[in-house]
């Protein structure tokens, strides 16, 4: 069995679910960042989306994408009844402007000064990135 196969017959395995963590950093994400449910938001990195869910529960206007095409295959699938939630299946073919730019825990899995130069080209005039990571040291 291929990854994507495994990928998409275990897709209950890897649904996102809102739990205290998720719950708690996404709250902070908020608070710290200002973020406002009319903003435009682009969540990188979306990974299966558990942060995602917690922000489009409550009605926050989101597009996410991941470079992890199983990922992407999955959200499509989970988050399809969301109207408020927009998947993009490749992360460099992003030509929109966001008024926020947001990730969870995956700074470190990119080159810094590269994935901030191109996340400055899709921020709207005074957008904001906002990132949580789970080592100070990135």
């Amino acid at each position: 069995m291929g990854m994507e196969e495994y990928y998409i017959k275990n897709m209950d395995m890897y649904k996102p679910v809102i739990n205290n963590y998720t719950h708690k950093v996404v709250q902070k994400l908020i608070a710290e960042s200002g973020i406002k449910k009319e903003h435009k938001i682009l969540e990188m990195g979306c990974g299966l989306g558990r942060f995602t869910l917690n922000l489009a529960k409550v009605g926050y206007n989101l597009t996410i994408t991941d470079a992890n095409k199983y990922y992407t295959e999955i959200n499509k699938r989970f988050f399809k009844s969301f109207k408020n939630v927009k998947i993009i299946e490749d992360p460099s073919s992003i030509n929109d402007k966001f008024d926020y730019v947001i990730g969870f825990n995956i700074l470190h899995h990119v080159d810094i000064s590269i994935f901030l130069n191109e996340v400055s080209k899709i921020l709207k005039k005074n957008g904001t990135m906002a990132f949580i990571e789970p080592n100070p040291c990135n």
